[in-house]
């Protein structure tokens, strides 16, 4: 993957100069390549953004299924620890980017949903 095992402290600390208008230059932008078990809104395959502004412990999320990226959520995450960085755990709900494998995981046990993929830094 494209960022090292400094991950914590990348998102933490470092500045990033992105594209595509959805965030500051301060801002850390992962882009995942995700795949759901089951089709959502029709897809299966899709790009997620992760975007950790630099000023806050927040993550806003985007979802791009062919025509763009249109912001999805955000909220304040969970936990920064050294492999796994939790962005939600809450009502059987359970999103993570693991920190050795560089990889978003998300299950939603109400719904039998889970999504995976790979994340790379966004722009430069």
């Amino acid at each position: 993957m494209t960022f090292s095992a400094r991950f914590l402290g990348v998102l933490i600390g470092a500045v990033i100069v992105t594209g595509a208008g959805l965030a500051e230059a301060d801002d850390l932008v992962l882009d995942c390549r995700v795949h759901a078990n089951q089709p959502d809104h029709g897809r299966t395959d899709w790009r997620r953004r992760l975007v950790f502004p630099s000023s806050s412990h927040m993550v806003e999320i985007f979802d791009d299924f062919g025509d763009g990226f249109k912001r999805r959520d955000s909220y304040r995450v969970q936990s920064m620890k050294p492999h796994r960085i939790t962005l939600e755990n809450r009502g059987g709900k359970l999103a993570y980017l693991d920190g050795e494998t560089h990889t978003y995981h998300l299950r939603d046990a109400p719904r039998g949903f889970t999504l995976d993929g790979p994340c790379v830094r966004a722009g430069r």
